[in-house]
């Protein structure tokens, strides 16, 4: 045996803190102050301690810790097990038994060794039979003295009543924040690492069940870990470095907040006893304050600053981010945070967020509904999801009332379906607009926020006639932009489900009108224009395909044309406009939907994927089945067009001729230039595993007639 390493103030007479019974380390002392001083050193062991407040003639000496510190020791270390007399102490990382007064008899362990206190201290039995030796289930044992009181004292194999026995696991924190991640669902991390939030990486490394995604740029990381959340239902999680690594990440961080998809990203920070003193890369409040930059752009923001606290503060973010309205959350670890060792948590239980729907109100908008004569379901991105599509096409199909969608919620509802009309705003339909102009009397918003992209500037044509009524799951969105009659909180399948509770017949209706495209103009120089491409995607691609659509001239073309069926989805991020958002939602949804075998194909510019191409290597790293269709133009061609309709003048905004084909063979992916209509065909219907990509040459100055869009925008330039 060897004396156990400690304070040199706890080497006091022969209550020293000693090493003993291997191979469970084991710490004996009889004074409160003495543990108290041990954990209040950050020291995590693996061993067990004894702690015993001395006999009633013989106390410690100095001041003795009185029971309220004891109980907030208690309540700090958080997690104990407590052993019972029907279940010895067993074996484990940390123990502590604790005599609140003096007690004679002991307490034994499933290992065959035994403690006895007795006045002045404590009893460990430690090895073969000896004098004065007692015996202990497996075998004998010595009573060993602990050098205070008088003689050896026999080992009693009896639990004393007033004796109990408190139970923790010491982990890193980091550890203990994987461990939460992993609660969620989440098997898959995005991000890029650095020297702030290394500790986490390395938690990682020991977890396989988990994958690490090495992104390209932060703002990529986000993205991708939106279109992995699209794809699982389960929320995305994004590691990144101080400073830069924030900064950088903003943008996505806005992006998932206002497209309400659940992501978090944990951001590491520089130690707190550097706070306020220039560190390289500090973001606390003496820095660039990374918190209250982060705060402007999420549902929540918070800097984990205590490590005791940091486990359940973090539980309570994501479960406020996945529940209630989803969107983003940001977490600041400083680095000592990370490192520190506190005791494991044992929370049962976890905040949940719910809502009571109201059975009356959606009874009278469903009557509303069933009695109308020409009703609208205006579905808008909060109808995602295969619960609320199901419930949203069973509704139509009681009500017959009409369909239309916004930009955001293009693919919420099936574009083949009888009572489809189209999409209204940005890319919009005319039949849509026919629609309103011979004024709707009942009108159901479905989880849309009514922007102006998704209103045409909030056109007056979509107020209604004798009922307005608005699904949302967030209050804040009621009457922010339309009066509303009808407002109804809650989830869109519980809310439609309490709708479709109410008895009746479903409205038998007249075939109202069909949907209505633009004649797609030719170019007049025999080159494929950007409607080609999309309307070969229509006739190509598999029809569960997912489908997104980067910024720029080809969202308003993927808008008006593609043709998203039942089994497939749309995504656009509209919410916040991003470019290059479309190419990394599509890696992600690949990634998050591997086991479906599902495609994804990314509708992009040149100008986005000249911004966030980078990403083609990651996808090429983990064999993603993503296509890229890169619309090359060699032009930003939505602000050309744009600007020049506006004002009628505007400036270059072209680029060199970029090969996106070369590019992606240097990437090590399959890469196509296409410039017929047979080489389109071909390249899409090329579902090889891994990424291809399209470089498609395209008239620029074939487009989207009559924007609605820029007609509503005249507005406000004129």
């Amino acid at each position: 045996m060897t004396a156990h390493s400690c304070p040199a103030p706890l080497r006091t007479r022969a209550r020293a803190v000693r090493e003993v019974c291997s191979p469970h380390r084991c710490l004996w002392t009889c004074s409160r102050r003495h543990i108290i001083a041990l954990l209040a050193a950050g020291r995590a062991w693996q061993h067990h301690v004894f702690v015993g407040s001395g006999g009633p003639s013989r106390r410690p000496r100095g001041s003795r810790p009185s029971r309220a510190r004891w109980r907030a020791l208690v309540a700090n270390a958080r997690t104990f097990a407590g052993a019972t007399p029907q279940r010895p102490v067993a074996g484990g990382r940390l123990r502590l038994i604790f005599a609140p007064r003096f007690v004679a008899p002991s307490v034994r362990c499933r290992s065959g060794r035994a403690w006895a206190f007795a006045r002045g201290g404590w009893m460990t039995c430690c090895g073969p039979a000896n004098a004065g030796s007692s015996t202990c289930e497996r075998g004998p044992v010595c009573v060993r003295r602990c050098g205070a009181g008088p003689g050896l004292f026999r080992a009693l194999h009896t639990y004393p009543p007033t004796l109990w026995a408190l139970k923790v696991e010491m982990k890193k924190v980091a550890a203990q924040l994987i461990e939460v991640v992993r609660e969620f669902g989440v098997d898959t991390v995005y991000g890029i690492p650095g020297g702030a939030i290394a500790s986490m990486y390395a938690e990682l490394e020991g977890c396989p069940d988990i994958r690490v995604v090495t992104a390209k740029h932060e703002a990529n990381a986000v993205f991708l870990a939106m279109g992995h959340s699209l794809a699982t239902g389960r929320p995305g999680v994004v590691l990144t470095t101080s400073g830069p690594g924030v900064t950088n990440a903003l943008t996505g961080l806005a992006s998932a907040n206002a497209d309400g998809i659940p992501v978090v990203v944990i951001a590491g920070e520089v130690a707190r006893v550097c706070f306020g003193r220039g560190a390289l890369q500090e973001g606390s409040v003496y820095g660039f304050d990374a918190v209250g930059m982060a705060r402007r752009v999420c549902n929540s923001a918070v800097q984990l600053a205590r490590a005791d606290a940091a486990v359940g503060v973090f539980r309570q973010t994501m479960a406020a981010m996945t529940s209630g309205r989803p969107g983003a959350a940001f977490v600041s670890l400083p680095l000592d945070v990370a490192n520190a060792r506190v005791a494991s948590s044992n929370h049962f239980g976890e905040p949940e967020y719910g809502f009571r729907i109201d059975r009356v109100a959606c009874e009278r908008a469903m009557a509303l509904l069933l009695s109308a004569e020409r009703p609208l379901v205006f579905a808008g991105a909060g109808a995602r999801g295969t619960e609320n599509r199901a419930r949203l096409i069973e509704l139509v199909r009681r009500t017959g009332a009409a369909v239309a969608v916004t930009p955001k919620g293009k693919g919420t509802f099936p574009e083949d379906h009888p009572r489809y009309l189209g999409l209204f705003g940005f890319g919009g339909h005319e039949s849509v607009v026919d629609y309103l102009r011979a004024k709707p009397d009942v009108v159901l918003v479905c989880g849309a926020g009514l922007n102006d992209f998704a209103t045409n500037a909030w056109s007056p044509l979509l107020a209604a006639s004798k009922a307005f009524i608005q699904i949302d799951i967030d209050a804040a969105q009621f009457g922010k932009n339309y009066p509303v009659d009808i407002g109804l909180l809650g989830p869109l399948d519980e809310v439609i489900g309490a709708m479709l509770a109410v008895e009746g017949e479903h409205v038998e209706r007249t075939p109202g009108p069909r949907l209505t495209l633009q004649p797609a103009p030719t170019s007049s120089t025999g080159r494929l224009t950007t409607i080609d491409v999309v309307q070969a995607m229509n006739e190509v691609c598999p029809v569960n395909s997912f489908f997104t659509s980067d910024m720029g001239e080809h969202l308003g073309v993927a808008l008006h044309f593609l043709r998203v069926r039942e089994q497939g989805s749309f995504v656009t991020c509209l919410g916040f406009g991003s470019m290059g958002s479309g190419i990394c939602v599509a890696a992600g949804l690949a990634f998050g939907a591997r086991d479906q075998r599902r495609r994804a194909y990314a509708i992009c510019g040149d100008g986005g994927m000249l911004m966030s191409g980078g990403e083609l290597a990651t996808a090429v790293q983990w064999q993603l089945p993503v296509t890229f269709v890169v619309i090359n133009d060699s032009r930003l061609n939505m602000c050309h067009h744009g600007i020049l309709d506006q004002y009628g003048r505007t400036p270059d905004f072209s680029t060199q001729l970029v090969d996106f084909a070369g590019v992606a063979a240097a990437m090590g992916a399959t890469g196509r230039v296409v410039e017929t209509f047979e080489q389109l065909v071909a390249g899409l219907r090329d579902l090889r595993d891994g990424p291809v990509v399209l470089d498609v040459r395209v008239d620029p100055e074939v487009r989207l007639c009559g924007s609605q869009r820029v007609a509503a925008l005249k507005q406000f330039t004129e």
